[in-house]
């Protein structure tokens, strides 16, 4: 919490009690949650925060650097409290996104350099986002095929 106090004192913002539960949240979960799911996992605790509250404070953490809003398809904006450069993998069956720890087939800072070299263009902060089936889904699929076979 002291990244968040920190950050929120340089920038003339207050540290306040649902800011910190947000954050925390946010920081824990693996699952790049909507504001929506945000709010319905923290209002069990905090039955009084509003979702206008959610939407404010991740749109500030944004804003300062200390989240990621990725924006695949057409669905609502999921947030990821990793905002150091990494590749997402979404998948379009159920709505899971997974990061790629590993940038094994592209390296983000070469792509950074790419659209330096190419466009001229200083990209400060960036996700890259590949959609498809993940592997459970896959399996579901493949079952579903085997069911209608038989």
């Amino acid at each position: 919490m002291k990244e968040l106090g920190k950050e929120l004192k340089e920038h003339s913002h207050r540290q306040t009690l649902q800011r910190q539960v947000i954050y925390e949240y946010l920081k824990d979960s693996k699952e790049h949650p909507t504001a929506e799911m945000i709010y319905q996992e923290i209002k069990k605790e905090f039955p009084s925060i509003s979702l206008n509250t959610i939407y404010n404070a991740l749109e500030l953490f944004e804003k300062l650097g200390l989240a990621i809003r990725i924006v695949p398809d057409m669905q609502s904006a999921r947030f990821d409290g990793n905002p150091i450069p990494h590749t997402h993998l979404l998948c379009t069956r159920c709505g899971k996104v997974y990061d790629m720890e590993e940038d094994i087939m592209l390296r983000l800072e070469d792509v950074k350099d790419a659209i330096w070299k190419n466009f001229g263009f200083s990209v400060q902060q960036g996700s890259l986002v590949f959609s498809g089936t993940c592997r459970q889904c896959l399996s579901e699929i493949n079952r579903e095929d085997e069911m209608y076979e038989s």
